[in-house]
């Protein structure tokens, strides 16, 4: 009785071993997502007073995450209406604002993400969190990002603000 309940036991131990395998070497689609939105958060994140060497290398890590003819259209509070189109606008404007800053934290909260019928497009929504370097107070704004897959990769094809109602 004891080497059978020991039996079982361990075949549940290894079973549950073998589903953690599974989804960390084959995760699911909201998964790889999700991931890429966590890499996009640390990319645009920066330290204070980086390098400009740094600031290029970072902004060409950066366009890695979309595609060539993204689409952005976003308003800043207290910077206004910002539209950029394709990698090449978003390389020079991730390096001006990198030469700008004097670091900021970025954190992508609330994701949901929402995978299309075609399973080769996603939108999602989620909050941004912005906190400037040696600030106690922090920026919030919704986004919404339409994914699509090319090749076996997600990559971010358009990112808009979600307008809110203001108070």
């Amino acid at each position: 009785m004891v080497k059978t309940i020991l039996r079982v036991a361990a075949l549940l131990v290894i079973g549950w071993l073998l589903l953690l395998g599974y989804r960390h070497f084959f995760p699911s689609q909201e998964t790889r997502i999700r991931q890429i939105l966590g890499e996009l958060a640390r990319v645009v994140s920066m330290p204070p007073n980086s390098s400009p060497l740094a600031n290029l290398a970072a902004a060409n890590e950066l366009v890695s995450s979309f595609t060539p003819d993204v689409e952005i259209n976003v308003n800043v509070p207290g910077a206004g209406q910002h539209a950029l189109s394709g990698r090449e606008e978003i390389i020079q404007a991730a390096v001006a604002a990198r030469s700008h800053s004097r670091g900021v934290k970025v954190e992508f909260l609330d994701i949901i993400v929402r995978l299309q019928a075609d399973k080769q497009s996603a939108v999602t929504d989620l909050t941004a969190k912005v906190t400037q370097t040696g600030e106690r107070d922090f920026d919030v704004q919704e986004l919404k990002f339409r994914l699509k897959k090319v090749g076996s990769a997600w990559r971010i094809a358009r990112v808009e603000t979600v307008r809110t109602l203001g108070l």
